[in-house]
């Protein structure tokens, strides 16, 4: 029974889907309001993904995806929920967690990826959007700016992770 639960939860790569990342993602919030405490949350896109499934093939895009998850599930605290989102990218919630100190949890990752680009078929970068919990704000409201805050990212040249705590205030 436990194989089965844990198919309807967890993707392929040990992180959570969708569906289950929105139901913890509403459960933190509530946690968080109740608490008093901050919350961040990170959409995170693997650069030039497609470029790479296009020249090295997808058993290679598929490997990097992997490394992604695993390396996120490796640097980030256990409290922190890693979920993808959908194709090359994830959702990442940090309880307890201000955005700059998401910010140099991004940076870890960023550091741990660099210094394993030797073992790694080929170099890779990714980009992010961070975004702190607001009075007002819902599941869908919060995503959305750290969507937003994710397509600065790209726009500004990507490897970098852009946070947006009120859709005027960014920083990398």
């Amino acid at each position: 029974l436990y194989c089965c639960v844990a198919a309807l939860v967890y993707w392929g790569g040990g992180v959570l889907n969708l569906r289950e990342s929105f139901r913890r993602l509403g459960e933190e919030i509530s946690r968080s309001r109740r608490a008093g405490t901050p919350l961040s949350v990170a959409m995170l896109d693997l650069d030039h993904f497609k470029n790479i499934n296009d020249t090295q093939g997808h058993a290679v895009g598929d490997w990097v995806i992997k490394f992604f998850s695993r390396s996120m599930q490796k640097i980030y605290r256990e409290s922190d929920i890693v979920g993808r989102y959908g194709g090359e990218e994830f959702i990442v919630i940090f309880p307890d967690t201000t955005p700059e100190m998401a910010q140099l949890a991004c940076k870890r990752l960023k550091k741990y990826i660099k210094e394993s680009e030797a073992d790694l078929p080929l170099p890779f970068t990714y980009s992010g959007g961070l975004a702190l919990l607001g009075e007002d704000e819902n599941s869908d409201s919060i995503l959305d700016r750290a969507d937003i805050a994710l397509y600065k990212a790209k726009e500004k040249g990507r490897n970098k992770v852009i946070t947006a705590t009120d859709n005027k205030q960014e920083s990398s």
